[in-house]
């Protein structure tokens, strides 16, 4: 799943990003064997594609790294995440769903605006509340 306007440009970007991983022919061979699924995790329709149901890995990324937008980032981070982890419960080929927040790529002292092509420096510290005790710097702490 991606967001995007259309399923090329989801597949442009989705293939600029494996790049920096795998090099470009590797990264369009690569595109060539995965189903795209144009949408995000806060919108319902996405979700109950029935494409999904193939799905058996989640390598769930998606977040809003602006933690000054608490409203949004209260949407995507948190309810996008609870949204997208019920529907992983209903598919019946899921193996494995793994979740890479946002916190490991921003650290303690983010840049004002934080690229998908941003990688952590080797001097971030990744300790963040964010991840700290199951608590989200966008959503008021919560007992238990």
């Amino acid at each position: 799943m991606a967001r995007s306007k259309g399923e090329p440009q989801a597949r442009t970007r989705l293939v600029e990003n494996l790049t920096r991983f795998m090099g470009a022919d590797a990264a369009r061979a690569a595109i060539q064997r995965v189903e795209i699924v144009v949408g995000g995790i806060t919108d319902p329709a996405s979700l109950e594609d029935r494409r999904l149901d193939a799905v058996t890995h989640i390598l769930h990324l998606a977040a809003d790294t602006s933690f000054r937008a608490q409203e949004h980032c209260q949407l995507v981070n948190v309810e996008g995440t609870r949204a997208l982890a019920a529907r992983a419960r209903r598919m019946p080929h899921l193996h494995r769903f793994l979740y890479g927040g946002t916190a490991m790529i921003c650290g303690r002292n983010p840049p004002p605006v934080v690229q998908e092509s941003d990688a952590p420096a080797d001097a971030t510290q990744h300790l963040v509340p964010y991840n700290h005790q199951g608590r989200f710097p966008c959503s008021p702490a919560r007992d238990g």
